[in-house]
């Protein structure tokens, strides 16, 4: 599976921040051991996700 890129990892970090989520909750979730491990799959759905609860 694909990682994702820095620009994507830019995005998820701006977005952690943004909403107060911690990074050990988006490890747990994903089931990862960093940031950088995740697919871009889990990218886009966390991204959904974040967006839908926090907007």
């Amino acid at each position: 599976m694909e990682k994702i890129n820095s620009q994507q990892f830019n995005t998820l970090l701006k977005s952690l921040e943004k909403n107060s989520i911690k990074y050990e909750w988006i490890l747990s979730i994903c089931n990862i051991d960093c940031l950088m491990d995740m697919t871009v799959r889990q990218y886009n759905f966390l991204l959904l996700i974040i967006n839908k609860i926090f907007l």
